[in-house]
């Protein structure tokens, strides 16, 4: 499959590349890298389209991946990996940009600490920005962790919260305890469990979804005009649990790396 998908990358690629040569003024190919606490995301960009985006590249492919793609710029986050030891990996033939506290951001960030701030946090609030300026959005990216970050609408980044994600709690609870089984996320779940393994379910998977209602709540209280929208591993699975209105956006972070991207070419 991963065979399949190379091929159907650099035939895509090509084909873009084709397309751009009957074109004045040609969008550049771009490259956005998010490296997260469990995958590598990638997208592929023509101008302002994503044509392509992966989340199973490892670190040993990155090079090869790259040099299939030959963009014109690309854009890293990166939230477990080195900057020093991904350059190494890719190499001095690319103009490469990292998301830190050096970046031109196309947001105002309203946050004390902003040197732990994550990058893929700002990504998500740049993202968010891009998509619907003018608006106050909550960005919740469900991935390792469940993270909750306020863009207001005039483009400041006001902070938000993080808790532990779905994965994260089971691990948890079997991590922690003498005899907890260590489980996964399940279609079907009850409010009250009649099992061990359905209160875990109940209490992780609908605990989680009720944390995110009370909180959009608490916010909604203050502005009434919030939206929420989710992004992340986990973004479809809590979709379909939740009931308050939310848009669901899996491209946010890399849409957002491109926007800064555009901000620093």
């Amino acid at each position: 499959m991963k065979v399949f998908s190379n091929y159907f990358l650099t035939f895509v690629v090509f084909l873009q590349r084709f397309k751009n040569k009957t074109v004045e003024n040609k969008p550049q190919i771009s490259l956005v890298l998010d490296f997260g606490n469990s995958f590598i995301k990638t997208g592929v960009f023509r101008g302002d389209e994503l044509i392509h985006k992966s989340k199973d590249i490892t670190m040993d492919q990155l090079p090869d991946y790259i040099n299939k793609i030959q963009p014109e710029k690309i854009m890293i986050s990166s939230v477990s990996i080195d900057e020093v030891d991904i350059m190494k990996k890719i190499g001095n033939s690319y103009k490469v940009h990292f998301l830190n506290s050096n970046t031109e951001l196309p947001i105002q960030l309203n946050y004390t600490t902003v040197n732990t701030l994550g990058s893929d946090r700002i990504a998500g609030a740049a993202g968010a920005y891009k998509l619907w300026p003018g608006q106050n959005t909550m960005v919740l990216d469900a991935g390792t962790c469940l993270t909750y970050d306020f863009i207001d609408k005039d483009g400041i980044y006001q902070g938000g919260a993080i808790s532990p994600g779905i994965n994260m709690k089971f691990k948890a609870l079997h991590t922690y305890t003498a005899s907890l089984p260590l489980l996964e996320k399940a279609e079907e779940i009850t409010l009250t469990g009649k099992s061990t393994e359905e209160s875990i379910l109940s209490g992780v998977i609908i605990g989680t979804c009720a944390e995110i209602t009370e909180i959009i709540r608490m916010y909604q209280n203050k502005l009434p005009d919030l939206q929420l929208a989710i992004c992340g591993g986990d973004a479809i699975y809590l979709s379909k649990r939740l009931h308050i209105g939310h848009i669901v956006e899996p491209d946010l972070v890399l849409i957002g790396l491109k926007y800064i991207l555009d901000n620093n070419a």
